[in-house]
């Protein structure tokens, strides 16, 4: 089924998902591409170096279905977009889709998306984060604001992922193949920048769900195992009909949302005009309760980013969400204190993390030991031993994000280098060898810094020039 097929019709689609190493989540990844209502429809799968169980998984799959056919191609640099571009240029469908090996299709993706490309070039969906602990984080964008696409444009913003996404085919040929340009890492940002910067491109949002995505980075200290476990719990509720109008009541906004509120605040878009960019977005969610939900969230969002210091409960609750909120393997604990927290709402948050504490999340631990820090009673030792406890006890994956949050917290706002680098050494123990370590590798370059210590600097900055030219670290022997 390829382009060069002799007499074959185009299929109305073709959905594109790129394999190298993940043979565990391939399978359910698959499954909900060939489930999509429309049913006409090419899926491609496009090797990257895989590995032998990956291909052993790809060959199954291609021969359960016709639909699906697999590309073994040779390793491309950094993530492979290059075979993307490859395949694009291979298969005959003009409408293109996405789905990573680790990601889910709701059925109605390829029937909602693709009768919007006989109208645009470009068409995005809001972007559905699943987090390891079942909670969901919703995106709220319109692509086609102008503001939106030039932070787009300037890699200052990226919306959605190529999951959310589709384009046609012949548009990419015309911009001479975003993904075979990509330069490096970052390939799809370069993506979206491609189509943003393009004036005779047209792009647009609908506000339906149709995806989930469940990154990658996100989960990069999680046995693969477990990881299928997730995606096919998911694929269940999936195919048990899991509904867009559930998601959206039960879904958290802030983490999304304040993405793209500070992207427009950066633009230099007011307050009033980003509110009602925004009001103008949620009126487009296809149902009330749904409607209701976002613009519940929207107020405390918007008043975080512009400053407001009349608070209330749904403050609170924001702040909460975007605690345990990451599309990382670290948390971002101490930053969003930092920069949302100030003055007398730092008792307050304590109050609220202390109400929920019979149940409290490792981020919450995490938040109160800052909150205590910040109004400087804090003994960092015994905060130190209750954190071990937290170690113990969270979730296999959340280690790594648990002891990297405290080094950072015990460097700042504790001040205190010798426990940060305690916390920071145990974190590279137990960091990925991927683009996810750069966060404990920052830290430790931070530590050296702050007492002096010139061969840990050297070692830091040189473990960082490695990540950034996708090469391993060098793991905990580089300390």
């Amino acid at each position: 089924m390829t382009a060069e097929t002799p007499g074959a019709a185009a299929p109305y689609a073709a959905i594109i998902i790129p394999i190298h190493a993940r043979p565990e989540t391939l399978g359910a990844s698959v499954r909900s591409a060939l489930d999509q209502t429309v049913q006409d429809i090419h899926v491609v799968l496009v090797g990257d170096g895989v590995t032998p169980a990956c291909r052993r998984v790809a060959r199954e799959l291609e021969q359960v279905d016709p639909r699906v056919q697999f590309l073994d191609y040779p390793k491309a640099p950094f993530n492979g977009a290059a075979n993307r571009d490859r395949a694009i240029r291979e298969i005959a469908a003009e409408r293109i889709f996405y789905n990573d090996d680790d990601d889910l299709l709701l059925p109605h993706h390829v029937e909602v998306l693709g009768p919007l490309l006989d109208e645009v070039d470009v068409v995005d969906t809001p972007v559905v984060s699943v987090r390891p602990d079942g909670l969901v984080d919703l995106g709220l964008h319109d692509s086609a604001d102008p503001d939106t696409r030039a932070s787009v444009a300037s890699g200052d913003y990226k919306p959605v992922f190529d999951t959310h996404l589709a384009h046609r085919r012949s548009t990419y040929l015309r911009l001479d193949g975003p993904w075979a340009a990509a330069p490096d890492r970052r390939s799809v940002l370069h993506f979206l920048q491609s189509f943003a910067a393009a004036d005779d491109v047209t792009w647009m949002t609908t506000q339906r769900i149709t995806a989930l995505s469940f990154h990658g980075a996100r989960r990069a200290t999680m046995p693969a195992w477990e990881r299928r476990i997730e995606l096919e719990r998911w694929e269940r509720r999936v195919r048990s009909g899991l509904s867009e109008r559930e998601l959206r009541q039960t879904g958290e906004y802030p983490f999304h949302l304040l993405r793209l509120v500070n992207a427009l605040r950066r633009s230099e878009v007011s307050a009033s005009q980003v509110r009602s960019r925004l009001d103008g977005i949620v009126e487009k969610i296809g149902d009330e309760a749904g409607r209701q939900a976002a613009r519940d969230q929207l107020e405390p969002a918007i008043d975080l980013c512009f400053g407001h210091d009349e608070w209330d409960d749904r403050h609170d609750d924001a702040i909460v969400s975007l605690l345990a909120a990451s599309l990382a393997p670290g948390f971002q604990v101490a930053g969003v204190l930092a920069r949302y927290v100030r003055g007398q709402h730092v008792e307050r948050i304590r109050r609220r993390l202390l109400a929920d504490a019979d149940s409290p999340a490792p981020t919450d631990t995490l938040a109160l030991f800052w909150c205590s820090a910040r109004a400087g009673s804090v003994d960092a030792s015994e905060w130190s031993t209750r954190l071990d406890e937290v170690v113990e006890t969270c979730h296999p994956s959340d280690r790594y994000g648990v002891m990297l949050e405290a080094g950072r917290i015990m460097l700042a706002p504790v001040g205190d280098p010798a426990l940060a680098r305690h916390w920071c050494d145990r974190a590279l123990d137990a960091a990925p060898q991927t683009s996810g370590a750069r966060g404990v590798w920052r830290l430790s370059l931070e530590i050296a810094r702050s007492v002096g210590d010139r061969n840990r600097e050297d070692q830091a900055a040189e473990s960082l020039r490695r990540l950034d030219a996708g090469e391993p670290p060098g793991g905990p022997g580089a300390r």
